[in-house]
């Protein structure tokens, strides 16, 4: 075969396989308009919204409320009542556990249960298994009680 029909049949071949490859459809094309990602049968969705249609199929509150952490100030007297999944760390003073039940709050440093009325380690996360549970001061204890709390809860203030 001389250099010639070599060279215009390697230059058939490209151009075959150039049109081929340019008339063939791709994997985008197999897939029906209506479907495609972005259009209005499968739309695009951030994440904050993901996040919501989660929460509210777990009929958990929507937003960031639950999951900002606070650095609360209690003096003698004072509570803190929250709902279930919130995570509590009393930081310094002396706290004991607020039940409205036998049943306490878990204190997953230790692995334990922590009855009502328990006084509370100093910096062990302690988890709320229901709401209506939580922590506070004992009347007449003078000193500030600073506790760190991640979710949705409530501070009682001493009458």
């Amino acid at each position: 075969m001389t250099r010639f029909v070599r060279v215009l049949v390697f230059v058939v071949c490209v151009v075959m396989a150039y049109g081929a490859g340019s008339v063939l459809p791709t994997f985008a094309d197999t897939i029906p308009i209506g479907d495609r990602p972005g259009s209005t049968s499968d739309p695009l969705v951030t994440k904050s919204y993901v996040d919501d249609a989660i929460s509210k199929s777990l009929g958990a509150p929507t937003g960031v409320a639950g999951s900002v952490t606070k650095v609360l100030r209690l003096r003698g007297g004072d509570r803190v009542i929250a709902d279930g999944g919130t995570q509590i760390i009393v930081r310094t003073g002396r706290a004991v556990v607020v039940s409205d039940g036998a049943n306490g709050v878990a204190d997953v440093t230790d692995g334990v249960d922590l009855k009502a009325g328990a006084v509370v380690p100093l910096n062990h996360l302690l988890i709320v298994p229901r709401a209506g549970r939580g922590v506070g001061v004992e009347v007449g204890y003078r000193q500030d009680v600073y506790v760190t709390v991640v979710g949705v809860h409530e501070v009682v203030k001493a009458e």
